[in-house]
């Protein structure tokens, strides 16, 4: 389910559960060539599984434009051989 932020207007018992699922891996396909972040695939495999009633909001950190970074090391030395 879609977050509803109508719904914290609700009494306690009443609201849906609602998770955050954050990834924060900066890594990517522009900086690691045909690597895109495992961090980010299991943030929506996550999602999916979740209960369809419960409110899922997610945040990519390492994939946002026209805000604030969080600037990040790659995490290359544990992908290295």
């Amino acid at each position: 389910m879609k977050p509803n932020d109508e719904n914290g207007k609700l009494p306690p018992q009443q609201r849906p559960f609602r998770r955050l699922i954050i990834s924060g891996s900066n890594r990517r396909q522009y900086n690691c060539p045909g690597v895109d972040s495992k961090s980010r695939t299991l943030m929506l495999r996550m999602a999916e599984r979740l209960p369809q009633n419960w409110e899922i909001d997610y945040e990519d950190l390492g994939n946002v434009y026209a805000r604030a970074r969080i600037q990040s090391c790659n995490a290359c030395v544990s992908t290295s051989e």
